[in-house]
C-alpha cells in the first residue's frame, strides 16, 4: 500500500492535521475525500475541545490521517469493515488515524458524512484518553473499552445532526456480514 498526498492543498497539511491516501484509492475516495476532510478538519477538532471544557490533547498534533483501502477477497467481497482508529507510533507522538474506507457503497449518506463522522469518534477518543493524566480515568484504560467507544459514536452522532441538519441515520457502507 502506498500513501500519497498527490494533489492536496498544502501537501495534505492543516493546522493540526497530516492528511495522505492511499495510491490505490479513485479520486473520489482519496484525493476528493482527503481535500474535503482537510477543509473542516481544525474546525471539528476546536468543537471537540470545546466539547471537552476546553481540554487539550495529552498528546502533541499534528495528528496523521490516512483514507486506506478496505480489503477484499479475490470476489471483491470486503474481509475487513470500514472503519476509524488512531494510535501512537514510537512514544507520545505522532499521532496516527487510519480512516478505512476503500470503494464500496454507500447505504446510507456520502462518503465525505462517513468520513468525518469516524474523524470526530476517533479523535474523540483521544480527548477522553487525555484525561488520564489527572488520575483514574472512566472512559479509557488501556484502549477505551466500552464507555469510551459509546461516548466517541454519541459524540459523533450529535456531530452530525448539528452539521446535516435532517440527516435521518449514521452514514454507512453496503451492509459486510463479516
Amino acid at each position: 500500500m502506498a500513501y500519497v498526498t498527490t494533489g492536496l492543498p498544502t501537501n495534505g497539511r492543516t493546522q493540526f492535521f497530516n492528511f495522505q491516501y492511499d495510491a490505490a484509492l479513485s479520486t473520489a475516495r482519496g484525493l476528493d475525500l482527503a481535500t474535503d476532510l482537510m477543509q473542516h478538519c481544525d474546525d471539528h477538532l476546536a468543537l471537540l475541545a470545546s466539547w471537552f471544557s476546553g481540554r487539550h490533547l495529552d498528546m502533541s498534533p499534528p495528528i496523521h490521517v490516512s483514507l486506506n483501502t478496505v480489503a477484499t477477497d479475490g470476489a471483491g467481497n470486503p474481509t475487513q469493515s470500514p472503519s476509524g482508529r488512531w494510535g501512537r507510533s514510537g512514544g507520545p507522538f505522532p499521532l496516527q488515524m487510519t480512516i478505512n474506507i476503500g470503494e464500496l457503497q454507500m447505504l446510507r449518506g456520502t462518503a465525505p458524512m462517513l468520513a468525518r463522522y469516524l474523524l470526530i469518534s476517533e479523535v474523540s477518543e483521544m480527548y477522553m484518553r487525555a484525561f488520564t493524566v489527572h488520575g483514574p480515568n472512566p472512559w479509557f484504560r488501556s484502549s477505551e473499552g466500552n464507555k469510551g467507544e459509546g461516548l466517541s459514536r454519541f459524540l459523533a452522532a450529535k456531530f452530525l445532526v448539528q452539521t446535516f441538519p435532517g440527516i435521518a441515520a449514521i452514514p454507512a457502507l453496503t451492509d459486510l456480514n463479516l
